[in-house]
């Protein structure tokens, strides 16, 4: 969820010609938007990718053990 949201946050000031930060230098906005927001975006893409293989690895074992009995 994290992570969508990030998203869609970004494609909302991407499509809307950035109405909302638009009106900020560069400095400021690298510092106080970009640089907290890539490790967010980040750190989450990698949670949601080493959970999701966790589920289905654990789904898998399930599987394999439906096979065998």
């Amino acid at each position: 969820m994290t992570l969508s949201k990030s998203v869609l946050y970004w494609a909302n000031e991407y499509y809307s010609g950035f109405d909302n930060i638009g009106h900020n230098s560069t400095r400021d906005l690298i510092t106080l938007w970009v640089m907290p927001n890539v490790p967010w975006i980040i750190l989450s893409a990698y949670m949601t990718y080493v959970m999701g293989s966790d589920i289905v690895d654990g789904l898998a074992g399930t599987a394999e053990h439906d096979k065998d009995e």
